[in-house]
């Protein structure tokens, strides 16, 4: 089955479900939130905090303050993050 190649493709990326998930999200936005990750992931905003701290720490996401509220944290895949997304969506069945 497709999906069953593509979550094992994805953990061989070092990725877990929700970190998967995250990446989709950001994937389908452009740039997101940090809090609409957690609202779409029904999850505390500390959990993501650990998600985008991996997701960060292997180079798959940016993430940058605003200029007028620093509280507010915008994210955004890297072209790692994009390719990585690329080769798992494509991997054959």
């Amino acid at each position: 089955m497709k999906l069953q190649a593509q979550l094992e493709a994805a953990l061989m990326h070092g990725l877990n479900m929700r970190q998967l998930v995250s990446l989709l999200i950001i994937s389908d936005s452009g740039v997101v939130r940090a809090t609409t990750i957690s609202k779409r992931l029904g999850i505390a905003s500390a959990s993501v905090t650990i998600i985008l701290d991996k997701l960060e720490h292997m180079h798959l996401i940016a993430r940058t303050r605003t200029e007028l509220d620093r509280r507010v944290v915008r994210v955004q895949l890297t072209q790692l993050g994009t390719a990585t997304l690329h080769a798992i969506a494509n991997v054959p069945a």
